[in-house]
């Protein structure tokens, strides 16, 4: 069977053992641009994500929200650093348990789904070779397809870290942005770490294309203090509302 790539667009996120003694650190831009008929309105560079990694461990900082998963604990915690306030779960995670009662019943009648395909066509990103797939996923509300959407992405397995390991300890993250088990199936197709994806949104003539792309890989960082841990500052409370997502 196949494994999942590194996906930071949409939930699909990065773990991966480094050499010992060692943090993997992981570097992405980020920008947006709109769109009115076709012809380029505005283009905005959003913060950059970035991933620290340890065998057991992961941090994913991205504008407003930080995800973290820690083997050693079996827990998942999203950190919203603009309320600083976070919410801890357990592993595997029980959205029953965590999320708030309008999230919940949003969940039971809608969920993302979608499928994969790979192109066959490659691109040279970071001097490595990365193959092209195809997503194609929309949202399902008891049986009705809408807000289709598609995106692509780009993935190399030539790194120097175990890649295998990455969608077994991130995909609590695909689990709480309601990816069904048809999505996050068709997510291990693609093998490797993403370098790079482009999608787009809109309607009515207008839209926004989002782009991401891998700057910087390391594999002997030390990470910051605390970054596997939620900041000091920041109050811990019982379930995640719409404003988390």
């Amino acid at each position: 069977m196949k494994r999942a790539s590194v996906s930071l667009f949409a939930a699909v996120a990065l773990l991966a053992g480094s050499t010992a003694g060692a943090d993997v650190y992981i570097k992405e831009t980020n920008r947006t641009e709109s769109y009115v008929l076709g012809f380029r309105t505005a283009a905005k560079n959003v913060r950059p994500t970035e991933l620290w990694m340890s065998e057991t461990r992961i941090a994913y900082l991205t504008p407003g929200r930080t995800f973290i998963v820690n083997l050693d604990t079996q827990t998942f915690t999203v950190v919203n650093t603009e309320s600083r306030t976070y919410v801890e779960s357990p592993l595997p995670v029980d959205l029953s348990a965590i999320l708030s009662k309008d999230v919940q019943e949003r969940y039971e009648v809608w969920h993302r789904t979608g499928k994969v395909s790979e192109t066959g066509k490659t691109e040279e990103i970071l001097g490595k070779t990365a193959n092209e797939y195809e997503i194609e996923f929309w949202e399902d509300d008891n049986g009705k397809k809408s807000n289709e959407q598609s995106a692509r992405v780009w993935a190399t397995t030539d790194v120097d870290f175990d890649w295998k390991r990455i969608d077994d300890l991130l995909d609590p993250l695909r689990v709480i942005l309601n990816r069904d088990e048809t999505l996050r199936a068709e997510l291990h197709e693609i093998e490797g770490v993403q370098l790079k994806s482009e999608w787009w949104t809109g309607w009515f003539g207008k839209g926004q294309k989002h782009l991401t792309e891998v700057v910087e890989i390391a594999l002997d960082r030390d990470p910051p203090k605390g970054v596997y841990t939620p900041p000091a500052d920041c109050k811990k409370k019982e379930r995640l509302t719409r404003k988390d997502l």
